[in-house]
This record gives C-alpha cells, sequence and structure tokens, in this order.
C-alpha cells in the first residue's frame, strides 16, 4: 500500500477532486510530559482506538488532514492528524495507516451527475397482490 500525502505533499501532487481523507478515532489525552495544545491553539490529543474491525463506527468517522508521517513498527505508517469535527479542530498523533480512508465530499460523487445512467426497474403487477395494486378504472 502506498502511504497517505501529507498537507505538504497534497500542494504538489492533489488526490481527485472531490475526496477528502477521513479517519476513524477515538482519542484520549496526551500523557504528561508531552504538549496538549500546538502552535494554533489546537489541543493534542493521542489515537485510542478503534483497533479492531468490530470498533470501527460511523460515529467515530471525521474527516482529517494528515499533518505528518512516520514508520511504524506495528504498523505500515502512523500519521499525525488534525481531525474536525463541527469545527473544533483536534491534533491527533500515532493514527495507524488502517484508521485513514477516503470519502466522496458531499454531492461530488458520479451517482449526483445528471447524466449519470439511471434505468427503471420493472416489475410486473403478477407479482404483488391483488390488494397492493394500484385501482384501475
Amino acid at each position: 500500500e502506498k502511504p497517505y500525502k501529507t498537507k505538504k505533499e497534497r500542494e504538489l501532487e492533489s488526490y481527485p477532486k472531490g475526496t477528502q481523507t477521513a479517519c476513524f478515532i477515538k482519542q484520549k489525552d496526551m500523557t504528561d510530559g508531552r504538549p496538549k495544545v500546538n502552535d494554533n491553539g489546537d489541543d493534542i490529543a493521542l489515537f485510542d482506538g478503534p483497533h479492531d474491525f468490530e470498533e470501527f463506527l460511523g460515529t467515530d468517522l471525521f474527516m482529517c488532514d494528515i499533518l505528518d508521517r512516520h514508520n511504524s513498527y506495528d504498523f505500515f505508517y502512523n500519521y499525525t492528524v488534525i481531525g474536525i469535527n463541527e469545527e473544533v479542530f483536534t491534533q491527533v498523533m500515532d493514527v495507524p495507516h488502517y484508521a485513514i480512508t477516503f470519502i466522496d465530499l458531499p454531492y461530488t460523487s458520479d451517482i449526483h451527475e445528471s447524466n449519470a445512467f439511471r434505468h427503471p426497474i420493472g416489475i410486473s403487477d403478477v407479482i404483488f397482490p391483488q390488494a397492493w395494486r394500484n385501482k384501475r378504472e
């Protein structure tokens, strides 16, 4: 697998238009002795899951920007990301590669194009009970 691009790398070669990186994030407070706020005033937290497939919930999926990437012994790469949750920005450290994915921005996928292929679904009336059918005059 290829690593996800950092914000600086995307300035040189961006992802396709209409896509965004998103991260599955549960977070915990930063450990003592480490900064808890970044230079922009955003909180800094540590990644705390999900770790198993069953833990990947839509409620933990947030838009995110990748700030930094480094090799990891346990995973492909670990990342430092800025998670965006209702206009609140939080820097999350040590996010594993598997917790990041791509999503389509709202109304940008192919199904929203005016010339998208659509075909009527024809279902014969005979498979429905007579009581369910529209009345005919």
